[in-house]
């Protein structure tokens, strides 16, 4: 996917999330870095009504701390298959709202679908 295909801010929130991947040392980035990002951001995930932050929260460092680590001797961080397809989601949810860039809405829509 081409990266001149998302906003600003859904570029600078999917660099955070690699960033984050590689200073958690795992073999790919995945939703759950991503998730992790706009949590730490409050921007859309810690607003779903009777669910509190911390519990959310909580569930992502699960995740994370789950997640494979990478080879001593790997050169970069590829996106998961997973991330990979909620990205195309992301692209096609911002394209039925008519935006001619993936917005953080099509970001947190095709999350909130993923999980």
């Amino acid at each position: 996917m081409i990266i001149e295909k998302f906003s600003q801010s859904s570029q600078s929130l999917i660099e955070k999330a690699c960033r984050l991947a590689v200073k958690k040392n795992h073999a790919y980035v995945t939703h759950w870095h991503l998730m992790s990002v706009l949590q730490a951001e409050q921007r859309g995930i810690t607003s779903i009504p009777g669910i509190r932050s911390e519990t959310i929260t909580l569930k992502i460092d699960l995740r994370l701390a789950e997640l494979p680590k990478a080879l001593r001797d790997a050169q970069q961080t590829p996106i998961s298959r997973d991330l990979e397809s909620l990205l195309i989601r992301s692209d096609d949810v911002s394209q039925e709202a008519r935006h001619h860039k993936i917005t953080l809405k099509g970001l947190q829509v095709a999350l909130l679908e993923r999980e």
